[in-house]
């Protein structure tokens, strides 16, 4: 089941990166996982408030700037891919250290 969600958040990311006016709906539902991912980090930060603070800051930001947004969809999807590499490698240089 979790791999069927996946493949179907792969083929829904594509459509919509491909997608020259991709639907608000689809678009809503490929940045889900970007949201789940911040309200997690959030609520395990040590300091709590301030990460709060900050995540609706940027929200606010998104919403302000969405229209501008909605027309560079695959940038956003560009940046995530940055960072998921950014992330597996500081990921791999902590397991060398220890």
């Amino acid at each position: 089941m979790i791999a069927l969600a996946g493949a179907l958040y792969l083929w829904l990311s594509y459509v919509v990166t491909t997608d020259p006016a991709p639907s608000l709906l689809a678009v809503i539902f490929t940045l889900l996982p970007f949201f789940a991912a911040a309200a997690i980090g959030v609520w395990k930060s040590p300091h709590r408030p301030l990460a709060l603070a900050l995540s609706g800051a940027a929200l606010a930001l998104l919403i302000f700037n969405s229209g501008q947004l909605y027309g560079h969809i695959a940038w956003l999807f560009f940046l995530q891919h940055i960072g998921a590499q950014g992330a597996a490698k500081d990921d791999g240089k902590q397991r060398h250290r220890a």
